[in-house]
Parts: structure tokens; C-alpha cells; sequence
């Protein structure tokens, strides 16, 4: 389900800027412990103007079963652009992995396999006490911010990395009321970002998409980049704008996307159901 419109795609890039900082490159550690590790390599292909990211994908934290999937070592390999290059239109989020945190953890779209928002209304999941969980190839991820244990509350705190390349931080900047309160939603671009701190951004918020709802800069990465689109316009068409906001998904599961109810049908439509087939069908 494609939830924009696709406008004409003009030939070009733009270069965006420096995507990861000495200090944000400093940032990807783990304890060692529950099997988790992180790499960072910004030297071997600095030529090639990308950036490799290894990681286990586990936790670097306890975990508890919340679903009947156990996580397990994924050996995450993803490439980045050194310099992030933003596109004409911004790319849609493939479903699954939209970034990794700074611990080596998946980042996924705000969606359940189903097309339904994953954290709120009646079909969001269960989450463990770190706000994950596990797919069930073992993949353990974040739909939402890590409010409890990887995020730790600070101002301008750099949380993990977007498959453009571009950082993503948590919902206290210093730029917003002095980073006094969460930024939300509507304090940011489409894409669910900002360059209000003089480099570009996306920002984790409490409200939905939660951590992105769109691409600005260019995927390399070849696991995902086969299934982004960059055809998303500013303006959605997305029925998720209505309910929750603007989201731009690459995913063509069931019925196209359309917003399913926040409740399941009562017994009196599911009544007038049953009477209209047993007149007009049956």
C-alpha cells in the first residue's frame, strides 16, 4: 500500500549534510552483555562515501517473552551514506527495518504485519518492559520510542540511525522550549525530522509515527532499497492522516491500506449483516 501520491520523479539529488559525527559514531556501544554487540567502520569505505553498521540486533538489556517469538542473533549489516543525499520526493518505509539504534537494535515502521498502527488503538501489540519485541524470525525491535531502556531522558541525546544515513534523536532539543518539554509530531517535518539544530534530524516523539514517517535521504542499502519509492509528496492521500497522521508506506499488503476500525463491529451490525445476506444473497 502506497499511501501518497506518485508525482513525477525529477533526475537528481541533493546532497543533505554530514549524516554521523565523531561523537554520534562514539555512541554505538553496548555493555556485551545478552549477546549484544555494535560496530561502526567509517574509515574502509570512505572513499565510496558510505558507512557500515554490524550488529547482533540483540538487546542490550533484559528482555521478556511478551509474544511466542524468542529474539536471537540477527548479524545486522547495513550500509549508509557518509553524506546523506535528500531526494526530489521523499522515500516511503518499507515494512520491518527503518534504522538501528545506537545499541545495534531495529527500528520498524509504526505498523503491525496486518497494516495496523503497532502501538495504539485496539490492534497495537505487546510490548516487553524495554518497549520491544521479536518477530517471529527472532528479530527483536522497537515501533516506538525506548522510553524505559535505552533512552535516558537527556536533551539532544542521540538515539540510533536512519537508513539514509540521517541521525535519530530522542524528543528533548535544545532548540524547543529550550528542551524543556517532548517535542511532538507537529513540531516537525513530514518526514518526522528537523534541521532547527543546524544539521538535519529525525526526532523520536510519543505521538505517532513515533520515529519516522518517511525518507528525506537516499537508502543505498540493498535489503531495503530494492522496496523504497520515492514518491511520496508532501500531501498524502494516506487514510492514516485522518485517524493518526501522515505516514508514506511502501507495503502492499490487503486491502491497500485503508484505516481499519478502532473497534470491532458491534452485534447489531453484525446482525444487519447476517439479515441483508440472508435476504438479497443467500
Amino acid at each position: 500500500m502506497v499511501l501518497c501520491m506518485v508525482p513525477l520523479l525529477l533526475m537528481f539529488s541533493l546532497r543533505g549534510s554530514a549524516a554521523l559525527t565523531a561523537s554520534e559514531i562514539s555512541a554505538f556501544t553496548v555493555t556485551g552483555s545478552y549477546d549484544a554487540t555494535v560496530s561502526v567502520d567509517a574509515i574502509t569505505y570512505a572513499a565510496q562515501n558510505r558507512i557500515k553498521i554490524s550488529a547482533s540486533g540483540m538487546p542490550d538489556h533484559a528482555w521478556q517473552m511478551v509474544n511466542p517469538n524468542t529474539p536471537t542473533v540477527q548479524n545486522h549489516v547495513i550500509n549508509i551514506l557518509n553524506t546523506p543525499e535528500d531526494q526530489s520526493s521523499y522515500g516511503c518505509l518499507p515494512m520491518g527495518k527503518v534504522g538501528l539504534t545506537k545499541t545495534g537494535v531495529a527500528l520498524f515502521n509504526p505498523l503491525t504485519a496486518e497494516d495496523y498502527n503497532a502501538v495504539e488503538g485496539s490492534n497495537a501489540e505487546t510490548f516487553d518492559s524495554c518497549d520491544g519485541h521479536a518477530t517471529n524470525t527472532g528479530e527483536y525491535h522497537y515501533h516506538k520510542l525506548p522510553h524505559n531502556c535505552l533512552y535516558n531522558k537527556g536533551v539532544d541525546e542521540f538515539l540510533g540511525v536512519a537508513l539514509d544515513g540521517y541521525p535519530i534523536y530522542g524528543p528533548l532539543a535544545s532548540w524547543h522550549n529550550g528542551g524543556a518539554t517532548n517535542l511532538t509530531t507537529a513540531d516537525l517535518d513530514k518526514c518526522h525530522g528537523s534541521d532547527s539544530s543546524g544539521t538535519y534530524r529525525y526526532y523520536m516523539t510519543y505521538d505517532w509515527p513515533y520515529i519516522m514517517s518517511c525518507f528525506k535521504g537516499k537508502v543505498i542499502d540493498m535489503r531495503a532499497s530494492s522496496s523504497v519509492a520515492y514518491t511520496c509528496t508532501s500531501s498524502s492521500t494516506s487514510s492514516f492522516d485522518s485517524s493518526w497522521g501522515f505516514l508514506c508506506s511502501c507495503t502492499s499488503a490487503n486491502d491497500g491500506g485503508e484505516l481499519r476500525p478502532t473497534a470491532a463491529p458491534s452485534l447489531l451490525s453484525a446482525v444487519l449483516v447476517i439479515m441483508y445476506y440472508n435476504h438479497y444473497v443467500w
